[in-house]
């Protein structure tokens, strides 16, 4: 590896640890898939089942994706504690090596640094990329994508190699990151297979693929691995099977599920409007350099990974259930193809009254300074002002009454924030135990934070305050 290509990779990497990184642990738990995850991981660090996920002492049959990325956070929470840098760290590390594998692959392709850097940057620089329900939070996707990108950049691969044994090579690198794909969440890898066999048909390498024994066997590895997974995980806890498939296949793509619907055009109206700003003005131009690169060797590249991400756009786009981070493995596809035609042009400027390393460098600064700035504020300011606020100020309200022996925590509907940092400050020694209004009894000291709650307890107890931080409070309850 050239010193040009490790001084990239670290510059980018430095760079990516602003945006990536700041205040990671600094807006509190996520109520749903984060924190639902996040109780899992540390459930199983203490109940030792590596196989069955649970949630408040039960296996989980409501969160049916196999466990890679809770796997992943209980050893970081082994090394690190029970925290949220613990349950976030893994995102975080995962868009970084997606990052940097942009930069690697072109790199590879082009052998220029300009390239390189402008299709990493670009990523970098994506809002819907580096925000929440992505790499800044410990949600499934950033692994996801993670391994979505590693495999079509295996299969590109294969696609450009002549030689048999590196044909093999990539098949099974792909097929491996296939099945990592499918261990994070799910049937999702597979919305990439109808695009991805229709460009293999198209440039006539789908036949070569099929002639490939190694395809089949590595294909067949990856069932193991997945049917291993599966069926051990039904062998374990009877019913899983059952629920997946009431949850995975079928239900979110057919019905809109918890009243997440939006046009078909959502996706596209979600990028136009913030998601892929800038970036998103330059796709023509990346669709013009597929039919019209100078260096026509370029031109199969820009198409794989243009096409790829418009056809699993269009997929997402025909399902019922629409959320904003079903298309984050879109971007590192959009990233290659915008950012590395950008670094090609502006690789190819030449200006004999300027030394050509300092226009360019002038170039990518300009394209890029306002786009990163603006990522490194966004991560820096960091407000807890979204929906469902209300349930997650307890992290911040236990650790102000750290030292209260024994309260019990009042909740009304489903926060599995509260469950996480309830089982954080029991490890800690804290007597906390969680209750419905209903059941609580007179001198039980209790600790609310929402105004659902607090009318709850009003209408059947008398209570007297203790101590009160902003809208929490603990409280003595007394007969009405």
């Amino acid at each position: 590896m050239k010193k040009t290509q490790w001084g990239g990779l670290v510059g980018v990497s430095l760079l990516a640890l602003f945006p990536l990184f700041m205040h990671l642990d600094s807006l509190p738990l996520f109520v749903y898939d984060e924190g639902r995850l996040a109780n899992s991981a540390l459930e199983m660090v203490q109940n030792g089942n590596w196989l069955v996920t649970y949630y408040d002492g039960k296996p989980d049959l409501w969160s049916t994706k196999p466990p890679l990325l809770v796997w992943i956070q209980a050893l970081h929470m082994k090394a690190l504690g029970f925290n949220l840098l613990a349950v976030r760290l893994p995102s975080a590390l995962a868009g970084l090596a997606t990052i940097l594998a942009i930069f690697s692959f072109l790199w590879r392709q082009t052998r220029s640094l300009i390239p390189s850097l402008a299709g990493s940057l670009v990523l970098l620089t994506t809002p819907g990329f580096v925000t929440n329900h992505a790499t800044r939070t410990g949600d499934y996707d950033a692994l996801l994508t993670l391994w979505s990108t590693l495999f079509l950049i295996q299969l590109f691969y294969f696609i450009r190699a002549t030689a048999a044994d590196k044909q093999r090579r990539r098949l099974w690198l792909a097929m491996l990151f296939f099945t990592l794909g499918v261990l994070t969440k799910g049937i999702v890898i597979f919305l990439f297979l109808p695009g991805l066999l229709l460009f293999l048909l198209a440039s006539r390498n789908l036949l070569p693929l099929l002639r490939q024994s190694h395809f089949y066997f590595s294909v067949l590895a990856s069932i193991g691995i997945v049917a291993a997974y599966y069926l051990g995980r039904e062998w374990a806890g009877p019913g899983y099977l059952e629920a997946v498939l009431q949850n995975e296949l079928g239900g979110r793509f057919l019905n809109v599920v918890e009243g997440h619907h939006g046009p078909w055009y959502f996706y596209f109206k979600n990028m136009w409007e913030g998601e892929f700003w800038p970036w998103i003005g330059f796709v023509p131009l990346a669709i013009w350099y597929s039919f019209r690169d100078p260096e026509k060797s370029r031109r199969m590249q820009w198409a794989f990974f243009l096409w790829n991400a418009l056809s699993f756009l269009l997929i997402l786009s025909v399902a019922q259930t629409k959320l904003f981070w079903y298309i984050i493995p879109v971007y590192p596809l959009l990233a290659l193809a915008t950012g590395g035609v950008l670094g090609v042009i502006v690789d190819r400027i030449e200006d004999s009254s300027t030394p050509a390393w300092l226009l360019k460098g002038l170039l990518l600064f300009g394209l890029f300074t306002i786009p990163f700035v603006q990522q490194i504020l966004q991560s820096y300011h960091t407000r807890d002002n979204l929906y469902g606020w209300e349930q997650r100020q307890y992290a911040d309200f236990m650790k102000e009454v750290k030292d209260w022996p024994s309260y019990v925590a009042v909740e009304t509907n489903y926060n599995s924030h509260l469950a996480f940092y309830a089982k954080v400050y029991r490890e800690k020694g804290q007597d906390i135990t969680r209750k419905y209004p209903h059941e609580l009894t007179p001198g039980d000291t209790i600790l609310m934070c929402e105004d659902r709650a607090r009318r709850a307890v009003d209408d059947r107890w008398a209570t007297e305050p203790l101590h009160t931080w902003k809208n929490c409070g603990l409280y003595r309850v007394g007969s009405k």
